[in-house]
């Protein structure tokens, strides 16, 4: 039977450079119903040589739009515009406003999760991590008709004291055609989000490398 599976691993060290804790390909059940709102928009667009504006409701993070309210689920919709349009969780270094995310929140996941609770902010010292880029690499088994993404970034506690990590997630940027304003904007959107039922320790100075993995089996 074909299926679609998300799973995570990471791997902890230490100041040193040694591996502390490790977790490999372990299940995950967190795409949100914001996956399938941006779903949605994308398979709903009209195309006619170019792209036309199908409005479809979608909550977001945030968005470039002055009449945009985080965490409502409100049109205009963000799949509007045209070909040039795009879905990027490719985040540089220093950018903790969307690709792969963490944080110390504790609240489960609802069909209204939109973000994290507690995301831990870029940068050095007790309540930061120093966030590295996004990267990416597509995986083809040759053992069985499998391909699989992965999506992976590394965190650095440029701190004195060891930091917990109970939230991860996947924020994606999705720009559009603003008809009202003729521009390309961007919105952000959550699609992933895990609430750990062990926390992740990091050690002062310590690093947590961090993977999604998407695979596809073909049957």
């Amino acid at each position: 039977m074909g299926s679609i599976r998300l799973s995570y691993s990471y791997v902890v060290k230490d100041r040193y450079g040694k591996t502390v804790d490790m977790v490999k390909d372990k299940r995950a059940n967190s795409f949100l119903p914001r996956f399938l709102e941006l779903l949605n928009g994308e398979l709903s667009m009209i195309y006619a040589g170019t792209v036309s504006a199908v409005e479809q409701p979608v909550i977001a993070i945030e968005k470039t739009i002055s009449d945009w309210t985080a965490g409502a689920k409100q049109t205009p919709a963000i799949s509007v515009g045209y070909p040039l349009a795009y879905i990027s969780a490719a985040a540089t270094a220093g950018d903790h406003s969307y690709g792969i995310l963490i944080g110390s929140g504790t609240l489960a996941n609802t069909k209204n999760t939109y973000d994290l609770t507690a995301k831990y902010p870029h940068g050095d010292g007790v309540g930061y991590f120093n966030y590295g880029d996004t990267t990416f690499s597509v995986y083809t088994a040759t053992s069985e008709p499998t391909q699989a993404i992965s999506i992976s970034r590394t965190f650095v506690n440029n701190s004195t004291q060891s930091q917990s990590i109970i939230e991860v997630g996947l924020a994606v940027k999705k720009a559009y055609y603003d008809t009202d304003t003729g521009t390309t904007r961007a919105a952000t959107i959550l699609i992933i989000r895990d609430v750990l039922a062990t926390p992740v320790s990091v050690p002062a100075a310590g690093s947590v490398a961090w993977t999604y993995r998407i695979k596809i089996t073909v049957s």
